[in-house]
């Protein structure tokens, strides 16, 4: 039987990635979020959750133009950003290697 993902190491994947990616550019809702991501919504919010679970990704609430009610956002936490920048690092350094190349 497989192990239950519980630790970081087990959610730095392209999908990660794109999410953190997004989410280092801006706040986005959970439909703009989804958006980036190719996972099937059941997974993708598995996914956002064990983000939020492990310190990576946190909820706030944004005001909205056009409406008296605030919006729920995701964005990166210090936390997030830095494990963010440190996948770049190591992207950059597969590229220039040619150990992988982004399209």
């Amino acid at each position: 039987m497989p192990r239950k993902k519980t630790h970081l190491l087990d959610f730095l994947d392209w999908e990660t990635y794109k999410i953190l990616s997004a989410l280092n550019k801006e706040p986005l809702s959970f439909t703009e979020l989804q958006k980036v991501s190719s996972l099937a919504k059941p997974n993708f919010d598995a996914r956002l959750k064990a983000l939020l679970s492990l310190g990576v990704v946190e909820e706030i609430l944004v005001d909205t133009p056009d409406s008296k009610y605030k919006k729920k956002k995701y964005t990166l936490t210090d936390f997030g950003r830095y494990v963010f920048k440190r996948l770049e690092d190591i992207l950059r350094e597969a590229e220039s290697k040619g150990v992988v190349v982004v399209t």
